[in-house]
């Protein structure tokens, strides 16, 4: 899990050096910006019946906004595949919708990280003839990349994160003849690209004073 972040570090760090100086003069507030994410479960409760294998994937899809420079808010939608140890059975599906509030530090010129947390509704056809419909929770951290590169006049970040997701099935098969209730505690780990649909604004720089001599009499 360690080589995603790395790699993000350094590409951020290339190109973000060079583009410090006038990042710092763009305004980054009120911006809009939809991203894209492969997510896979890097580690899965072992309440799971049957259990789950580690290399569950889904995508991940979201539209955020940046009210200000630090805080922001996003709607995310995701789908994938549930890969289970027991062949016999099959895999199933998970997908689902949520919303996240994100807390950012520092400013855009290298990599930024931030804090999330979300709620949401997941839903999974993973045991046979039983759908089910939970809600969920998140917690996380993540990193966002500088400007990797311009797009109409507007940035393409990588992100990388990590996410715990919390999930509460009331009426999950237990593995006897009888549903009773599941909640489960699973590690995601996310990689993808943000791209913002505002353009960059340019911070308006306040005009010096001008300094008059005073008149001799």
């Amino acid at each position: 899990m360690k080589k995603p972040f790395a790699i993000l570090a350094v590409v951020a760090f290339a190109t973000g050096v060079a583009r410090a100086d006038e990042d710092k003069q763009l305004k980054r507030s009120d911006e809009l910006y939809v991203a894209l994410f492969g997510d896979s479960m890097i580690k899965a409760d072992a309440k799971h019946r049957p259990p789950l294998e580690r290399a569950s994937m889904a995508l991940d899809a979201r539209f955020g906004l940046h009210p200000d420079q630090h805080l922001g808010y996003e709607m995310r939608v995701f789908y994938g595949k549930l890969e289970v140890s027991d062949a016999a059975r099959g895999d199933g599906n998970r997908s689902g919708i949520g919303f996240d509030v994100l807390y950012r530090f520092g400013d855009w010129s290298l990599v930024r990280p931030y804090l999330l947390a979300g709620v949401g509704v997941a839903y999974s056809d993973r045991l046979p003839g039983k759908d089910a419909v939970a809600p969920t929770a998140n917690l996380g951290f993540g990193l966002t990349s500088g400007t990797l590169i311009e797009l109409w006049q507007r940035p393409l970040r990588v992100r990388a994160e990590l996410r715990y997701a919390y999930e509460d099935y009331r009426d999950e098969y237990s593995g006897s003849t009888q549903f009773d209730r599941s909640n489960y505690l699973d590690a995601h780990a996310f990689l993808g690209i943000e791209f913002a649909l505002t353009r960059h604004v340019l911070e308006p720089t306040p005009p010096k004073p001008e300094v008059v001599p005073p008149v001799q009499p």
